[in-house]
């Protein structure tokens, strides 16, 4: 048994990486998404919105000023 957690253990730990990794990546992409639809609340709502994805680290500054500037465009 011990020998078994020896060799597989490490596998083990490598694929629950990656499979949170994924999942991460997935909520990111969601949120990002989300932002960049419109909830019926204008442009300072939408803006207000970004702020708090950016504040919470969701966006990073590029994609925060590249939602911004679509947000203020129309």
């Amino acid at each position: 048994m011990f020998v078994y957690l020896i060799v597989r253990g490490r596998g083990t730990g490598a694929r629950g990486s990656q499979r949170a990794h994924r999942y991460e990546e997935e909520v990111r992409s969601f949120v990002r998404e989300a932002a960049g639809t419109t909830g019926g609340t204008g442009h300072v709502g939408e803006r207000s919105g970004l702020a708090e994805l950016k504040h919470r680290r969701d966006l990073t500054q590029g994609e925060y000023e590249q939602a911004k500037a679509k947000v203020l465009v129309g």
